[in-house]
């Protein structure tokens, strides 16, 4: 029987979206190009914080933070053509390539055996049609996979069409975002609190000013 995965490899091989070489998404030479985060970051305040958790005098609806890399050059490039040039078959090696050099959270561990469902932020779906894939909801199927966790990507929607977030100031991104998501009202007829008791982890491919 005929490895249709590895016939298509051979007619059309992988090019890395960094340097365009064929071999691999991301070449073995761009990968070590990657700056990868030395230190976990409070998802409010931006500064090193301890295990990825929130600064307790920090303010914020987002408790936890894990990362990877620096939004740099060759990351950059990498999510840009993913999202922009619509190379959607390169999420699952790049979230292997996360697996393998993602921080490693004690609390994280801990949390993550607590089966948290994970939910994509998603897009609005002017953009979604646009662009015929969420980066973040494939992320989150292959992640799924990985931890045996429970997925939804029905729970959250976004409520108005805006700029790119990459585009805007950090004030901008801020003002951008206010009102733009919003809970399914189908979810709420089920439930007040559809998702009271529950941890949860969202996933985006970028994280900037948390907004």
């Amino acid at each position: 029987m005929i490895n249709i995965s590895y016939f298509l490899d051979f007619i059309f091989p992988p090019v890395c979206l960094s340097c365009n070489k064929f071999g691999d998404f991301i070449c073995i030479k761009c990968q070590k190009q990657i700056s990868k985060l030395d230190d976990f970051i409070c998802p409010t305040c931006l500064r090193v914080c301890l295990d990825g958790k929130q600064h307790s005098k920090c303010k914020g609806n987002i408790n936890g933070l894990i990362s990877c890399w620096n939004y740099e050059k060759t990351t950059q490039k990498v999510i840009k053509e993913i999202k922009y040039r619509f190379y959607y078959a390169s999420i699952k090696p790049l979230i292997k390539l996360f697996l393998q050099q993602r921080q490693k959270s004690p609390a994280f561990e801990i949390f993550i055996k607590k089966k948290p469902l994970l939910i994509p932020v998603p897009l609005h779906p002017k953009r979604l049609k646009y662009r015929g894939f969420n980066q973040a909801d494939l992320i989150v199927k292959e992640l799924a996979k990985v931890w045996n966790l429970d997925l939804s990507n029905k729970i959250l929607f976004r409520t108005k069409f805006s700029k790119p977030q990459a585009e805007l100031s950090k004030k901008e991104r801020l003002d951008n975002t206010k009102n733009m998501f919003a809970t399914n009202p189908k979810l709420l007829k089920i439930s007040d609190k559809p998702l009271k008791d529950k941890n949860i982890i969202l996933v985006d491919d970028v994280w900037t000013t948390g907004s």
